[in-house]
């Protein structure tokens, strides 16, 4: 089981975890400044107003170097991971259309092969003096198919 333990949600765990409620509060402040500053200045800040507004004030003040160490790590190897993600699938898409192009393309080639190969085949019947009709008629049975 996985629980998701972002601010805002699973509320019930996050009453009974103050600790936990603190850090995914911390977190989405890192997440939210990173947005519009630099990582470290982010983290920075995070921890800074986080201590001012008695968000694991002890914890961050006691640790503050590694904290913000393992928050700008941690939060570049999550980005990178996106990023890796994003390019996955981009690279997934382009192989897929051109797949199906290139089937597109042969099943294209295959029915226009068949068209001319039944155009031929109308003209010849026609040139030894069978009626169209007739041609087309026996063709489509042969064939199985439908005009």
């Amino acid at each position: 089981m996985v629980l998701n333990i972002n601010a805002g949600h699973n509320e019930e765990l996050m009453k009974q975890c103050r600790m936990l409620k603190e850090y995914a509060q911390y977190v989405a402040r890192v997440r939210g400044y990173a947005g519009s500053m630099k990582l470290e200045e982010a983290v920075r800040r995070a921890i800074r107003e986080c201590i001012t507004e008695g968000i694991l004030t002890d914890f961050l003040r006691k640790n503050r170097a590694e904290v913000e160490m393992v928050s700008i790590l941690e939060y570049d190897k999550e980005y990178e991971e996106k990023k890796l993600r994003q390019a996955e699938y981009k690279a997934g898409e382009q192989a897929g259309l051109k797949k199906g192009e290139q089937a597109g393309l042969k099943k294209g080639e295959q029915m226009g092969m068949n068209r001319g190969l039944a155009q031929g085949i109308v003209g010849t019947g026609c040139a030894f003096g069978m009626p169209k009709e007739m041609i087309l008629n026996r063709l489509q049975e042969k064939l199985h198919i439908s005009a």
